[in-house]
């Protein structure tokens, strides 16, 4: 009887301990991936900005008429975008606030761009007034680029 009491108690403090560590891990574990996906978000939105910001210098070092398309990826959460003199900022909501992801350029900035998640191919242009605009091409066809970028 003794025997079988010991087993009992050597079960029920095994759970005890596996429910403990459980309790200390599972926040944690939730914890890591939160911050995980908030910073690939912010790395998307810092992507983005430095994609635009690149080929605006491009097109501005190359002068007036010349045009360019690039893809960004915009990612979830983002709220507003907007262009200052030479920059490029997007806000987004992450770290449970609102943070500002943004790009300087040589060249002054007009345009707008998409602030929906996901893939946009954005025309890049030079204008006569020295303004880069930037701004979104509708409905483009990337079926013929999948075959060969595996987008």
């Amino acid at each position: 009887m003794k025997r079988s009491l010991n087993k009992a108690q050597m079960a029920t403090e095994y759970m005890v301990i596996v429910g403990l560590v459980l309790v200390v891990t599972i926040p944690l574990f939730y914890y890591a991936i939160r911050e995980s996906n908030t910073n690939i978000q912010i790395n998307h939105a810092n992507d983005a900005m430095s994609t635009l910001a690149k080929a605006a210098d491009t097109v501005y070092s190359i002068g007036p008429g010349t045009q360019k398309y690039v893809w960004i990826n915009i990612p979830g959460g983002v709220q507003a975008y907007s262009t200052a003199n030479k920059t490029a900022l997007i806000k987004i909501y992450a770290f449970g606030g609102e943070s500002d992801v943004f790009a300087e350029t040589k060249a002054d900035l007009a345009g707008e761009i998409p602030i929906t998640k996901g893939a946009h191919r954005i025309k890049v242009e030079m204008l006569e007034s020295g303004y880069v605009r930037f701004g979104e091409i509708k409905n483009p066809n990337r079926s013929k680029l999948r075959g060969i970028f595996s987008i």
